[in-house]
């Protein structure tokens, strides 16, 4: 093993192989370095702007806490597509507590380890603590809230599409390119649920024949099944001592200490009502057959898990500080919203041509032709130094293929900078843009993670080269990186830089 590190060190490179993984994983009495990076609010929010996400991989919330007091989410699923090929919000949940959780003392806090939001909210004694979970194992969101004295609690839903109406120019932006108007229909809110509130959207139209016709595909109309069509997707809130004060609404029967909200959330394909409403009580009884603290430290455990199973951590300067705490954040949002359906291409008229991107440099990623260790590197070099369009942004791969070309002081450059460049219109710090698309940019985020990630490790032909675009000049450290199998598992390799 000696003489592998001797490998990797070239005179600059001080490599170490630790054991104490463990430790860092958050385990022990010693300080969670992943506690650096949760993100803390002392102030409430004014609207989605200042939301703050939190999810499961396939039910996913953006959430905020109102000047006014009122807590308030956005609620989504990786898998709710309209027959527009939109992907849609569910609704949005408003949560009111008497007393507020207005107050000066106000503080909501993502903590990462946990997989969960805490927001601590109110006047003194009558402050009241809300914590705030998507469970990782099943699709239901809880919302526990507990405080010294009594308070009430009321959960109402409000939805966007409450009538058949065809899309402005603004929103059928989402849909650019199909050609005539862009109609919308209503949800449908269940009547008569005992002490609960139930929705759903179900797509009684679908772009899928009209996508495939474009595209010069109908012998796939005859042989394939319209993913759209029919598609239904909803959710059930309830909670213990919450009754019904309408179809859209539930309110606390009685002052209490306690109070807990469940919202379950299910997408079936295709479906009619009475089908949905029974996947999504089989979800209900699934969910509520575990006890809540068992639910709890599983889905604890599933985030330590995640949290311990690698890592990058880069100190050093305030770039590097930045970008660490970029790709922790990127994580954060990707395991929240990282398991998502397939759905078919979009069937959008193509009127222009050019994505801001400079294929030549395929050669170098993806397709992994020239680079480090193989012929002809500074002819790819020179291609990169000459590219026309010079970008760190959105889906522009400029920061990984300089990784993978050993340009160890460009790829840190472009990375800290794409780690700083988040959206300003917006409170979370990993909501990025705008770019070439939408708010927040996932590919601004994930061509952060993967460039970081290439300066770290490279892999080709059975060989791993550690820390191949790595700035030798400047302060940045990095740790650590857990090996996944034997001899090394569960080991880290730390590496730190002299100049």
């Amino acid at each position: 093993m000696k003489a592998l590190l001797r490998r990797f060190a070239r005179g600059w490179l001080l490599c170490s192989v630790m054991t104490a993984f463990a430790a860092m994983a958050g385990t022990s009495d010693a300080a969670d370095p992943l506690d650096d990076y949760n993100v803390v609010w002392n102030t409430p929010s004014r609207d989605h702007n200042g939301s703050m996400p939190t999810g499961n991989g396939e039910t996913g919330l953006n959430l905020w806490a109102e000047p006014g007091g009122d807590l308030v989410f956005l609620v989504s699923r990786t898998d709710s597509w309209d027959g527009n090929e939109r992907l849609c919000k569910l609704g949005r949940v408003r949560i009111k507590f008497t007393p507020s959780l207005a107050g000066a003392d106000f503080k909501q806090t993502l903590k990462l380890r946990q997989g969960e939001i805490e927001i601590v909210g109110g006047a003194g004694d009558a402050a009241v603590t809300v914590r705030v979970w998507v469970d990782a194992n099943r699709q239901v969101a809880h919302v526990e809230a507990h405080s010294a004295k009594d308070f009430q609690m009321q959960v109402a839903l409000e939805t966007w599409r409450n009538q058949q109406r065809v899309l402005g120019l603004e929103e059928a932006h989402g849909v650019y390119g199909f050609n005539g108007p862009i109609t919308v229909y209503p949800d449908t809110v269940l009547g008569g649920q005992d002490n609960r509130i139930a929705w759903y959207y179900r797509n009684t139209i679908s772009t899928w024949k009209g996508t495939l016709e474009l595209q010069h595909l109908q012998p796939a109309i005859k042989i394939g099944t319209d993913p759209l069509l029919h598609r239904t997707f909803g959710g059930v809130i309830r909670g213990k001592g919450l009754l019904s004060v309408d179809d859209r609404t539930l309110k606390s029967a009685k002052p209490g200490k306690r109070m807990e909200v469940s919202l379950y959330t299910e997408t079936v394909i295709p479906a009619t009502e009475s089908q949905w409403l029974a996947a999504v009580e089989k979800n209900i009884a699934a969910a509520e057959a575990v006890p809540p603290d068992e639910a709890r430290a599983a889905h604890r455990k599933w985030w330590n898990d995640f949290w311990n199973r690698s890592w990058i951590r880069v100190t050093g300067n305030r770039a590097a500080e930045a970008t660490t705490r970029g790709y922790v954040l990127q994580r954060w949002i990707n395991a929240c919203g990282g398991r998502p359906a397939i759905v078919p291409a979009e069937g959008r008229r193509v009127d222009r041509v050019g994505e801001g991107e400079n294929p030549e440099l395929y050669a170098v990623f993806p397709f992994r032709i020239y680079g480090r260790g193989k012929p002809e590197l500074e002819m790819a070099r020179h291609t990169f130094a000459h590219r026309g369009i010079k970008c760190n942004r959105g889906w522009c791969q400029d920061d990984t293929q300089a990784a993978f070309l050993g340009l160890a002081g460009v790829a840190r450059n472009y990375v800290s900078g794409r780690a700083t460049n988040k959206h300003r219109g917006s409170r979370f710090p990993a909501f990025w843009g705008p770019n070439h698309d939408w708010i927040p940019d996932q590919d601004h985020g994930g061509n952060l993670m993967m460039a970081l990630q290439t300066m770290v490790l490279q892999a080709d032909n059975g060989k791993i080269l550690v820390l191949p675009a790595w700035p030798k000049e400047g302060t940045w450290t990095s740790s650590c990186t857990p090996r996944k199998t034997p001899p090394w598992k569960g080991a880290c390799a730390a590496a730190s830089w002299k100049t």
